[in-house]
C-alpha cells in the first residue's frame, strides 16, 4: 500500500472511534435557567426558576412578551422542587447556565449549607454562577422583577454585582467553590453580598414596568451579609462592608471623599490596594495585624488647596490613610461585637502561624474572636492630582 492510500486508510480508522455529541440537548427540547430562587415552603424548599424565552431576546423580535418566564416548585429537597417544576414547564429545565443562585433572606437565617449540595454535586451545573441572598424580600419574588437595559433580570443582576465588585467598595462576588470552602474551614466564616428590591413588587413584575424613562420599581445591589457557619446572623452597613473588603483585599478600584476645610471635600480614587494579614500568639493570646498599601489619584477637588506643594500632598496622603484606618477599625469593632463570627479570616491567620497554638484556640474561637487584638496600618501614596494642580474655586466664588 504505497502513501496516498495509507492516509486516507488511517482517517476512516479514526473517525470509527470518534463519538458523536450523545449527550446534546437540542434548544427546543429546554427550558434554559439564567437564575435559580430559593426560599422556604411548608415542604421545606421552594425553588423558583427564571427560565428565558429564547425567541424573545433576539435582536430581530419585536412580540411585547417578556424575556424571562418564572415557574416556582415545592419539594421536601432542592432535587425534587426542581424536578417538579416539570408539572408547569413544557420543557425540562437545563441549569448548567445559570448566572445567580439568590437564598431568600428568612431562608437564609435558618441555614442555607444542605440547599447547596445539590448544586455542588450535580455534574451538569456549572460552579462559575454568583451567590447571593436577598434583603426584605424573598428569592421568588425578587426572581419576578423586570429590568431595564438588560432584558434578562438574571443578567443585570450578574454584571451589576460583578461591576460594582469591581469599580465600588461595598459589594463582592462570590461563588460556589469559595462559600463551600468558608462553610468548612474552622477560622472563617462565609459573607454574601445582599440583593433588594426597591419599589414596588407588584409593579415591577409588569412589564410596564421598563417602559418607562424611569422604571418605578428596579433591582439594587445591597451591603455584605453576615454568616455564622451557614446562617445569616446580620447585614454590614456601606462603610463596614468596605472594611471587610479592604481586609480580604478585594478592593481594585473606588472612591471617597475626605475633608479638606469644614464645609468641603475631595475625592480621590483608589487605584490598587495590597494587604498583608498576619497572625500571632503572645504568652497565649492571639493577636492580629494588618498592613494595607493603597495607591490613589486625585479625582475632584472641591476646596482651595495647592497641589503642587509637595507638603500637601503628604497631608492628603495622611487623611487619605486615616479615613480608611477608621473604616476597617470600625467593620472589626461592629463584626466582634454584634456578631461574634469571624468573617475576615483571622483563625485562619493564627493557624498559618502557629498551629499548635490554634488547636487550643479554635475550640472557642468565636470568644476568642471578640477579644481579638487587632492592629491595622494603611499606608497612602497619591500618584496623580489630574490635569491641574491649583483649584479654579477661588475664582468661582469671586
Amino acid at each position: 500500500m504505497n502513501k496516498t492510500h495509507i492516509i486516507p486508510f488511517i482517517l476512516i480508522v479514526l473517525i470509527c472511534f470518534l463519538t458523536g455529541c450523545w449527550s446534546r440537548k437540542e434548544i427546543n427540547q429546554i427550558s434554559i435557567a439564567s437564575a435559580i430562587g430559593i426560599d422556604k415552603s411548608e415542604q421545606g424548599y421552594l425553588v423558583t426558576a427564571q427560565l428565558i424565552n429564547p425567541g424573545e431576546i433576539s435582536p430581530k423580535s419585536i412580540s411585547t412578551r417578556t424575556a424571562i418566564t418564572t415557574y416556582s416548585a415545592s419539594g421536601e429537597t432542592i432535587f425534587e422542587a426542581i424536578r417538579r417544576l416539570s408539572l408547569k414547564t413544557p420543557r425540562k429545565t437545563y441549569l448548567a447556565h445559570i448566572r445567580l443562585l439568590v437564598f431568600g433572606e428568612d431562608f437564609a437565617k435558618d441555614g442555607i449549607g444542605k440547599a447547596l449540595d445539590f448544586f455542588f454535586r450535580d455534574p451538569e451545573i456549572r460552579t462559575d454562577f454568583y451567590i447571593m441572598v436577598t434583603r426584605g424580600s424573598t428569592a421568588e419574588e425578587l426572581l419576578h422583577i423586570l429590568t431595564p437595559l438588560e432584558k434578562i433580570p438574571a443578567d443585570k443582576m450578574f454584571f451589576s454585582l460583578e461591576i460594582s465588585s469591581k469599580a465600588w467598595a461595598p459589594t463582592k462576588t462570590v461563588q460556589l467553590d469559595e462559600l463551600i470552602s468558608n462553610l468548612i474551614s474552622e477560622g472563617k466564616n462565609p459573607t454574601l453580598t445582599g440583593i433588594l428590591i426597591k419599589g414596588d413588587p407588584e409593579i415591577g413584575m409588569d412589564i410596564k414596568n421598563v417602559e418607562k424613562v424611569n422604571a418605578p420599581t428596579t433591582i439594587e445591589i445591597s451591603n455584605i451579609a453576615v454568616f455564622k457557619k451557614d446562617k445569616l446572623v446580620g447585614w454590614l452597613n456601606e462603610s463596614e462592608s468596605k472594611g471587610l473588603n479592604y481586609i480580604e483585599g478585594n478592593v481594585s478600584n473606588t472612591v471617597f471623599s475626605i475633608p479638606c476645610s469644614e464645609e468641603e471635600k475631595l475625592t480621590v480614587e483608589l487605584l490598587r490596594t495590597k494587604v498583608k494579614v498576619k497572625g500571632k500568639v503572645e504568652n497565649g493570646e492571639p493577636k492580629i495585624d494588618i498592613m494595607l498599601w493603597v495607591e490613589a489619584n486625585v479625582g475632584e477637588v472641591g476646596c482651595e488647596i495647592d497641589l503642587s506643594n509637595p507638603d500637601n500632598i503628604y497631608i492628603l496622603e495622611e487623611k487619605v490613610a486615616q479615613e480608611i484606618k477608621n473604616i476597617m477599625k470600625m467593620s472589626v469593632k461592629k463584626v466582634q461585637k454584634d456578631f461574634k463570627s469571624d468573617i475576615f479570616g483571622f483563625g485562619e491567620a493564627i493557624h498559618r502561624a502557629d498551629p499548635n497554638a490554634w488547636k487550643q484556640l479554635k475550640e472557642d474561637w468565636d470568644k476568642e474572636f471578640e477579644e481579638l487584638e487587632v492592629t491595622i496600618n494603611v499606608t497612602a501614596k497619591i500618584r496623580r492630582v489630574g490635569e491641574i494642580t491649583k483649584s479654579f474655586q477661588k475664582e468661582v466664588r469671586d
